[in-house]
């Protein structure tokens, strides 16, 4: 089985390099060690980039989060407050007739929001 991850093949390709020829090693030592120090930085680095990335995503998470349940409370206050607006418009236009009040679960539902719901589907 071969492993596709760049930083696996970065550090098999240094490590299997050192065992393939002793003369080029000798001969070309310097070029030898640029090329191993380099390969060797370049996994360290997109290692530590793949950190930083995973941090990032996980602060991101956190934030829409934060930022959906802020919307879905303000969401829900328009939905009472229009909730509201309905009954009152409705007893003032019809007097002496029993009034029911509009839900604003469902006042929710016209507007296409799911600030009522556990989970948006």
């Amino acid at each position: 089985m071969t492993d596709n991850d760049i930083v696996t093949r970065l550090r098999q390709g240094w490590l299997a390099h050192q065992d393939k020829d002793v003369r080029f090693v000798v001969v070309h030592a310097g070029e030898w060690m640029r090329c191993t120090d380099l390969t060797r930085e370049a996994a360290v680095e997109i290692e530590r980039l793949r950190v930083e990335r995973d941090h990032a995503v996980a602060s991101l998470s956190e934030q829409i989060a934060t930022l959906t349940a802020e919307r879905d409370e303000a969401r829900r206050i328009v939905c009472r407050m229009e909730s509201e607006k309905r009954y009152d418009k409705a007893r003032r236009d019809l007097p002496g007739k029993k009034i029911i009040a509009v839900k604003p679960e469902l006042v929710a539902n016209e507007f296409g929001w799911f600030c009522f719901c556990k989970e948006e589907p």
